[in-house]
């Protein structure tokens, strides 16, 4: 895996980003998706992304959604941390969320 994207706690807070899912619209190739009645699910291409909150695997796929994203105030991330395959770097990849 190879480091894609990084946004930063002052990147955060130049954002001033409403949600979580909100400073990910801005971070290029990662797309939100999911219905309004739905909790998001972050996709590189056609992949979801595996997701790590302070080193714990968090599910968020369609099936179970056990993890909503929004749940994490933006206030409270430090780092965001997207990594990708380095084979092929347009599917799938990891994204590690830090808190304070």
């Amino acid at each position: 895996m190879e480091m894609r994207h990084v946004v930063t706690r002052p990147m955060l807070d130049q954002l001033a980003a409403g949600k979580l899912t909100d400073a990910f619209k801005t971070v290029p190739g990662i797309r939100v998706e999911g219905r309004i009645s739905e909790p998001p699910v972050l996709v590189c291409a056609q992949c979801p992304l595996s997701l790590y909150v302070d080193g714990t695997r968090r599910y968020t796929d369609r099936r179970t959604r056990r993890f909503v994203i929004d749940d994490l105030a933006p206030e409270s991330v430090e780092l965001i941390e997207i990594w990708a395959p380095r084979r092929d770097s347009s599917c799938g990849g990891s994204v590690l969320i830090w808190t304070r």
